[in-house]
């Protein structure tokens, strides 16, 4: 089983924290690295278009599952 990670983000030069599995976070930096970004970037593109009732961990996981969904399809 995969523990939950806690790692404090920056989103706009404001700090927050997220917690994701440990498979989420490496699934999350892989697809960073695919799109040849920096995980602060893709966070502040996904915080900057998420639906205004997702909140920013939901927003993360949905842009990866989709993201890779798309990408195997």
């Amino acid at each position: 089983m995969t523990e939950l990670k806690n790692k404090v983000i920056s989103i706009f030069d404001r700090k927050t924290s997220m917690r994701l599995t440990t498979s989420e976070w490496e699934a999350f930096d892989d697809v960073c690295k695919h799109l040849h970004l920096k995980r602060k970037k893709v966070i502040e593109k996904i915080f900057a278009n998420k639906p205004s009732d997702f909140g920013l961990t939901c927003a993360v996981r949905d842009f990866v599952v989709n993201y890779l969904h798309q990408f195997l399809h």
